[in-house]
């Protein structure tokens, strides 16, 4: 009977010691796994500064610049160039105002005018290939608006996810994204909230959304431009402009 009795111990301990390191396995494993998904996906930097900031966004349709004008306190903080759109179309003045820009001290970046219903990861290896973005340079932007080749939202859906990814994988972050409150709701809130600059389109109010920069007017008087111009705020109590510059 003792025998027995001490034989059922021992199994009891080995049960024990068991299911116990099996339990320390599965919690280290847990803890890797979350660390890996961690440092894939890590949250943007955000540092407020002190100075506000503004900018424009240029594409070909806003025609010729009076350099000479573009100066002084009509000299913006930043802008954003049209570069491509779709996998085969690039804008015609993106390198010459990329240039112009650049000497001038002003940071810019070209932006892909997004097409939903063609291969995302194809739009950005073609947007890459013809902007190649540079360490210091301002963050690529996905121009995600609202327009008629929105076919479905799964697929736009799979495509803003190849762009978003390909991006990644080429520069290391994210690019930052264009779009109305909407359209961020919709396909980019669940998967990239957080992880993601945001440049938020409202022509009527300022966004209802946690923003960085706001495309406030397409109205906006310049004397360098015989046609009104896009004009955007930096959200300077939120970010600065430092932060949106390639690391």
């Amino acid at each position: 009977m003792k025998k027995k009795k001490l034989l059922l111990v021992g199994l009891a301990v080995l049960i024990f010691s068991i299911l116990a390191a099996a339990w320390l396995i599965r919690k280290d494993r847990h803890k890797i796994s979350s660390n890996t998904e961690k440092d894939q996906t890590p949250s943007v930097i955000r540092t407020p500064q002190t100075e506000s900031a503004w900018g424009i966004d240029l594409s070909h349709h806003n025609g010729g610049i009076q350099w000479a004008k573009m100066k002084g306190e009509h000299l913006p903080d930043f802008v954003f160039l049209k570069a491509t759109e779709g996998t085969h179309f690039k804008d015609s003045r993106f390198e010459d105002h990329h240039q112009e820009f650049t000497k001038r001290g002003v940071p810019c970046a070209g932006y892909h005018f997004f097409r939903f219903n063609k291969n995302g990861e194809a739009q950005a290896r073609f947007f890459l290939q013809c902007t190649q973005p540079q360490r210091g340079d301002l963050l690529p932007v996905l121009d995600a608006e609202s327009h008629h080749s929105l076919d479905s939202d799964d697929l736009a859906q799979k495509n803003i996810d190849l762009f978003m990814e390909t991006i990644k994988k080429e520069i290391g972050v994210y690019p930052i994204v264009y779009c109305q409150e909407s359209f961020y709701k919709k396909f980019f809130e669940e998967k990239y909230e957080g992880k993601i600059y945001l440049w938020i389109s409202n022509f009527i109010q300022e966004p209802f959304i946690p923003y960085d920069i706001w495309q406030k007017s397409e109205k906006h008087r310049h004397p360098a431009f015989k046609g009104r111009i896009d004009y955007n705020l930096l959200n300077h109590t939120r970010i600065s402009l430092q932060n949106l510059r390639i690391p």
